[in-house]
């Protein structure tokens, strides 16, 4: 008697446990802004398939709310949802097709999305989406002034879309329109201040024009950042020796070597960064922090 109690206790406990994932499910999938009525959809195809009627189903399984039950559940908590806005899944979805074609045009072989893509211009078929696409394969062909001239007929019908500014931003760096591409990459950095591959490719085509001070104040801000890479770190080293600031230069080509793991250089810049930064003393408590381990 108690050993059948206790197995009816566990059965029931399985029930409400069924019920309670699919109210939780239900509640998950409207907090991401999907259409909770697509769960009712799924047991209805477990349901077509029955699976829950095969003969080799273990017997506790059994014991679960069957389909029909845990649908007419659903369908209850249905009709009292009301869908609400919510507007960074609204951006999600409007932004996707963007992030799918730029993952799709930096991944597949570029001469045969070129293919691809001139077909779908021929077609009338996702015109803005198929010269973004058009425009990286280009890119990666090396080919940088067509590349431009696609990107710029993307921007066209999607004037606000932040990945075309960066792409577009970097061709015009590429093919030496350096004030084009500056206002583009501050305008990414206007909408998302985060942005490090806009920052670090806004201190490129500041180098380019030779204003130095503005590429080390954006670089310097990138070193505080956990997604900075060496190659800020050389960046900062060639705008400081074009400044003839050679202390400053050899301590930041130190750092650049240090993060690449090739300490006998870093040792070389190092030195050299002691030894020019006399009278420096805060630029001399950062050598020897940095430096620990390796003088």
């Amino acid at each position: 008697g108690s050993v059948a109690a206790g197995i009816q206790a566990q059965l029931h406990y399985s029930r409400q446990d069924e019920r309670q994932a699919d109210q939780l499910g239900f509640k998950y999938a409207s907090n991401a802004g999907f259409r909770p009525t697509g769960l009712i959809d799924a047991l209805k195809i477990i349901q077509k398939n029955s699976w829950m009627r095969s003969n080799s189903v273990p017997p506790y399984m059994l014991t679960h709310p069957t389909g029909p039950e845990r649908i007419a559940n659903l369908e209850s908590m249905a009709k009292s949802f009301i869908p609400r806005r919510n507007d960074v899944v609204e951006a999600l979805r409007r932004d996707f097709p963007v992030f799918k074609t730029i993952v799709q045009a930096k991944s597949q072989d570029p001469d045969e999305l070129v293919q691809l893509y001139k077909q779908e211009l021929r077609a009338g078929k996702e015109v803005a989406l198929a010269h973004l696409g058009l425009g990286i394969a280009y890119k990666r062909k090396s080919e940088y002034s067509l590349s431009a001239r696609h990107l710029e007929a993307a921007l066209k019908d999607m004037p606000v879309s932040l990945p075309i500014w960066l792409e577009l931003g970097e061709d015009y760096q590429l093919i030496g329109e350096n004030r084009k591409a500056i206002a583009l990459f501050e305008k990414v950095l206007e909408k998302r201040p985060g942005d490090a591959r806009a920052a670090l490719l806004l201190a490129n085509s500041y180098e380019n024009i030779g204003e130095y001070e503005k590429a080390i104040s954006l670089l310097k801000r990138l070193t505080f950042s956990t997604k900075a890479t060496p190659q800020v770190y050389y960046q900062l080293g060639m705008s400081y020796g074009r400044l003839k600031k050679l202390a400053q230069a050899h301590y930041y080509f130190g750092m650049y070597f240090k993060k690449l793991g090739r300490l006998q250089k870093a040792r070389f810049h190092f030195i050299e960064a002691k030894r020019l930064s006399k009278g420096d003393t805060a630029l001399q408590r950062k050598i020897a922090r940095e430096s620990k381990g390796i003088l």
